[in-house]
């Protein structure tokens, strides 16, 4: 397994957070949740030398993002793929059901888990 098995979950939504809490199991555990800039800042200062992965949700601009990212690019990232600049597809109209974030969320674990288990992709960020 990577240096940690924890990760940093970063949402607004309670609902999605705990339906991604649950989703990252058995292979990993949430360290913390924030739902704020300033909180997400804080925590990766704290977490920093022990977090497998960061996951941020779609409910932060690509601005919070890229504030935030500047605190820690030596964990790969996770965001919703209507976050990722330049994608043409479908925007969701309003928050997708919690369900429905749970298994993309957890789809893209499972097709990057060999280097999160190994400690690879630092710096990365991979759209579910």
């Amino acid at each position: 397994m990577a240096k940690s098995n924890s990760f940093l979950l970063l949402g607004k939504n309670p609902g999605h957070l705990q339906a991604c809490i649950d989703a990252a199991k058995p292979e990993f555990e949430v360290a913390r949740t924030a739902s704020s800039v300033e909180d997400a800042k804080a925590a990766i200062n704290e977490l920093r030398s022990n977090l497998a992965f960061i996951t941020m949700g779609g409910g932060f601009t690509n601005a919070d993002f890229e504030e935030v990212r500047g605190q820690s690019s030596d964990v790969p990232w996770f965001r919703p793929l209507p976050t990722k600049p330049g994608y043409d597809g479908p925007q969701p109209q309003g928050a997708p059901p919690a369900e429905v974030v749970a298994a993309k969320f957890r789809k893209g674990i499972d097709e990057h888990l060999d280097d999160l288990k190994t400690g690879k992709g630092a710096g990365e960020i991979w759209y579910f």
